[in-house]
């Protein structure tokens, strides 16, 4: 992830834009008031997008990996959301089987709990890129993030993996990162 002020325009001038894909995300994060599931890396998520809503789990393993869970709820109405379609995503027995969230984590008792800490608002633009043999996805992101009554402005740009056998993602990321000036790497 790099992080700066970036615009389209300048994006343009270092990139081919292969076709990219604009859209606006409205994301959810909900967690207990201790920010239990955060400080455990783990990201519990509402995510809205054009006609689409979806509950998502998401859990680092590590600095660069993180595993993925995602259940469609857009035709839920209920009110307790996140208890009702719970049961699509793994349960805490499975996690903690698969050694992906700590022995002693309460992870089901966080979930049932948990209430909305902070939001983001987002437009993306979204494309691929090839790179030598390999094909990355950038993701330029503009918005804001809103804890209760603060603000902090997005301008981000995250590069997912396509296909790179021959590890070429951090060859592209300084290409890309030497192009912007003032821009920094958050990892």
């Amino acid at each position: 992830r790099l992080s700066g002020q970036f615009s389209f325009e300048q994006l343009i001038t270092i990139s081919t834009l292969c076709i990219p894909v604009k859209k606006k995300i409205f994301t959810q994060y909900f967690d207990d008031n201790k920010y239990t599931l955060l400080n455990n890396g783990i990201a519990l998520r509402k995510r809205s997008e054009k006609n689409k809503t979806l509950l998502e789990l998401k859990i680092n393993r590590s600095h660069a990996e993180s595993l993925e869970w995602v259940s469609n709820i857009t035709t839920i109405t209920h009110q307790d959301f996140i208890q009702y379609n719970f049961r699509d995503l793994p349960s805490e027995e499975t996690l903690k089987k698969m050694r992906v969230i700590p022995q002693s984590l309460p992870f089901q008792k966080i979930v049932t709990q948990s209430n909305q800490v902070f939001q983001t608002n987002i437009f993306r633009t979204k494309w691929t890129e090839k790179y030598k043999e390999s094909i990355f996805t950038i993701c330029f992101d503009e918005g804001k993030i809103v804890c209760q009554n603060r603000e902090q402005l997005i301008n981000e740009i995250e590069i997912e993996v396509q296909s790179d056998e021959k590890n070429l993602l951090l060859d592209f990321c300084v290409n890309l990162w030497v192009k912007l000036p003032n821009s920094f790497y958050q990892g």
